[in-house]
Formats: structure tokens, sequence, C-alpha cells
């Protein structure tokens, strides 16, 4: 169901005066909290290490309280705050990722010279030196590509001495001109998946991230909170009865229709 379905609906069963926005920040707030106390998803995201550097910035939209794990070659950092700022670990200081001890070498990387990269649907192919340190399951990250679409992050399924293979489509195919940088980012954040936010021009287009069959959990939502604005506190509690209990519903119907594992991840690139 799209957004715009949800608020003509809303007005039927309840004519009210607010405007539509007021109504997607209600759809925004029930996303919200089902992917903080419910979807349990996560996305990796992968940060190139600078030799001496301690401090990264946090990935986009992600603070110390959505990160749910750091790994540093692969292995798992304890989180700490500034009062264990000298133990292994990591910790926000002045907004920053903070790593100690600070790395002391840059992540593995190759760098070609001009014209000697060219890309396939599946394949990265150099005419330069070899592809040396980069393995089978690296998530390596392309920079320096002329075709902007092909600067990303993706993951290597196959290397031989020139030639890197990746999953299908990965690639705009082409010979690049400049110099291209192949590195393997050794720091991966896992943070909590937050889900997009709907925005008032979108509505028409906008899906509900709820199945239809749970989309009565927005509208109970939406009656409390006109009801509770018109200072009708009695009838707005009964319709937040009426929505937690079908967000009880939904979780049950969710932890048995999951994937089956303890969680999910989202990989960035």
């Amino acid at each position: 169901m799209t957004v715009s379905t949800l608020i003509t609906s809303i007005s039927a069963k309840m004519p009210h005066t607010l405007v539509n926005q007021d109504i997607v920040d209600f759809v925004n707030d029930v996303e919200a909290q089902l992917y903080t106390d419910t979807i349990k998803e996560f996305i990796s995201t992968y940060i190139p290490l600078i030799a001496n550097q301690a401090q990264y910035s946090f990935p986009t939209g992600v603070t110390i309280l959505d990160i749910a794990s750091v790994f540093l070659y692969g292995a798992e950092l304890p989180k700490r705050d500034l009062r264990q700022k000298n133990w292994r670990g990591y910790y926000k200081e002045g907004n920053m990722l903070t790593l100690y001890p600070t790395p002391s070498v840059s992540d593995t990387a190759y760098v070609s010279g001009a014209g000697e990269i060219t890309f396939a649907a599946t394949t990265i192919t150099s005419t330069g030196d070899d592809f040396t340190g980069i393995n089978v399951g690296d998530i390596v990250l392309v920079s320096g590509a002329d075709t902007a679409a092909n600067n990303k992050y993706a993951v290597v399924t196959g290397v031989a001495a020139k030639v890197l293979t990746f999953p299908a489509d990965t690639w705009s195919a082409g010979l690049d001109a400049g110099a291209v940088t192949v590195s393997v980012p050794s720091l991966e954040v896992v943070s909590r998946y937050k889900p997009t936010i709907k925005a008032l021009a979108n509505i028409t287009t906008d899906t509900l991230l709820l199945p239809d069959a749970f989309v009565d959990i927005y509208r109970y939502y939406a009656y409390a909170q006109i009801s509770y604005l018109r200072e009708q506190f009695d009838r707005g509690n009964a319709w937040l009865n009426q929505y937690r209990t079908r967000l009880s519903d939904f979780r049950i119907w969710h932890e048995n229709n999951r994937a089956k594992k303890h969680t999910q991840y989202k990989k960035s690139w």
C-alpha cells in the first residue's frame, strides 16, 4: 500500500484537520519503532584504514548508539568510552569513531597506471601489476575510475594474477583512461539498519514497510495520535491498546517468517 492510500483511508475513517505531513510523520514514527524493537537488521560499512590515523567519520546516518560491532582485520573490537581510551577497542571522541591502538599501516591497495584497467560486467583486468594481496571473499573499494558508477564497494569472487572476478553486472564495461585504486578496507562497522524516511513529495509512490495484513498498525497509531490532539484521552488510549495488540501480532509473525539466523546483515555496497 502506498502512503497516499493510507492517508486517504485514515481520513475516511476519522476525519481530521491535520495536514498530510502529520500523517507521514506518524508513518515514520511507526517504522522507526519497528526497526528499533522488532526488525533486527544490520548493515556493514567498510572504511579504508590510513596509516597512523586513529579517527574516522561515522558512516552516514550512523551514531555510536547505532553501532552493534566493529571489526578490525576481521577481529571484533570491544566498545570503550573515554575513561578507557587507552584500552584496545573503539570509542567516540569529538564525534569521530576512534580506534586504539592506532593502526600503523594503511590497507592493502593496488594502484594502476593510466589506461591500465579495463572493466567488464564481472571483471577488472589489469595490463600493469598483479593484484597482489587481494583474495577471494575480500570486500574491495574501487576509486578513481572515470565512470562514476564504478567507484564503489564489491565482493571478490575470483582472483587471477591480473584479473579480479565479481558477481554478475557489478561494473560498467570499458577501458579506464586514468589511474584506478582497488583497496581492501580492513575496518568494518556493523550498525543497525534504519528504514528510509518517507517524504511528503513521494507519498504516491512510497510504499509502507509493513505488509497489507498489518496496515491497521499504522491506522491505529494515527487514530490514537489524532484522539490525543483532540484531548480525547480515553479514545486515544483505546486506539493505542489496539496498536500495541497488532504490533504484538506482527512481532510473532515476523519471528516465524524472518530468515532463520541470529542477525540479518545488509551490505553497504
